[in-house]
């Protein structure tokens, strides 16, 4: 029943793809709508497929029967060896939410997999439902309102997903020391952000949102203390590298796993440049950066429940849809 589900599910998304390109002689009102309204979402066709084979694989493997942090690392586990690729959210043209299954950067590794974990533990294996926790998690407030709009610096985007309550900064009870750093590495790096380079409203804004992370009070568990707490830090814990680079908070993510009575992480890591379990144990990673001074931890939560947003919605027909 669930396999049918499933690839009933894909067949439905495939031709909402096909629909929304649609054909002049055809679909012309259609096309002139979408013309007028903001696209929300940018997807492939490989990576609907991505998805559905996923969770036909999850079903398979009962992963969602088992503890949310199992789950963190049995989904992280299935993306191990796809390549690691920066910038795949700097699409042209409008702020749009990107899936993107085939590739990943530190950062849309560790969005991807929760959003699908937490797709599992919801009990929806529906392509809308991993589109509403990717949002949630990508965005301030899980809204799309531009460019700044995104979660660009971790300080944040660990604050505002605590808030929405789907993480909880552990390392706040954990951590004996607190950051205090400022943080403007963007607003004064313009150069190396196409979307800010072009748009002075964007810096701007840009600009009073890292003042307002620069008032955060964060603690960090230091590298020299990373082994005295091996045993709090869980599975799947979402681990984010603290950097002495001027200007920025942090400077890398991965997920926990214990492996051994050992504590490593599977990240997408430019060594390599693919998704991997990391060579070294934590505290020995952290100590062998120069730029990296110690770690946020962030848990995911356990979320319940599912969004009323059917596979039918005439959204769909907003899909940016590339091969």
């Amino acid at each position: 029943m669930r396999k049918t589900m499933f690839y009933t599910g894909l067949m439905i998304m495939l031709l909402s793809c096909h629909f929304a390109e649609g054909s002049k002689e055809t679909n012309t009102s259609t096309q002139e709508d979408v013309q007028e309204e903001k696209p929300l979402l940018h997807i492939s066709q490989t990576d609907t497929a991505i998805f559905y084979n996923f969770m036909h694989w999850a079903s398979s493997n009962q992963l969602a029967t088992q503890p949310l942090p199992e789950v963190i690392v049995g989904v992280a586990r299935y993306f191990l060896g796809k390549p690691y690729v920066a910038h795949t959210l700097d699409t042209e043209g409008e702020e749009r939410l990107v899936v993107n299954l085939r590739e990943f950067d530190c950062t849309t590794f560790v969005e991807n997999v929760l959003a699908l974990s937490y797709c599992l533990k919801s009990g929806a294996y529906e392509m809308d439902q991993f589109i509403f926790y990717l949002k949630q998690l990508r965005y301030r407030d899980g809204e799309i309102d531009g460019y700044p709009s995104r979660l660009h610096y971790i300080s944040e985007w660990l604050g505002d997903n605590e808030e929405k309550g789907l993480i909880d900064i552990v390392s706040n009870r954990l951590g004996q020391s607190s950051t205090g750093e400022k943080i403007n590495f963007m607003s004064e790096h313009v150069e190396s952000y196409p979307k800010l380079r072009d748009n002075v409203e964007f810096i701007r804004e840009i600009s009073e949102i890292e003042h307002h992370i620069s008032s955060y009070d964060l603690k960090y568990i230091d590298e020299e203390q990373i082994e005295n707490f091996t045993d709090s830090i869980q599975d799947g814990d979402v681990l984010a590298f603290c950097t002495t680079i001027e200007g920025l908070d942090v400077v890398h993510l991965g997920l926990a796993l214990h492996d051994k009575n050992k504590l490593y992480f599977i990240h997408a890591s430019t060594r390599g440049n693919k998704v991997k379990i990391s060579e070294t144990d934590l505290g020995e990673y952290v100590r062998n950066r120069e730029n990296v001074y110690g770690i946020f931890v962030g848990r995911p939560k356990q979320v319940n429940g599912s969004v009323d947003m059917p596979i039918s919605n005439p959204k769909l027909s907003m899909l940016s849809v590339s091969t």
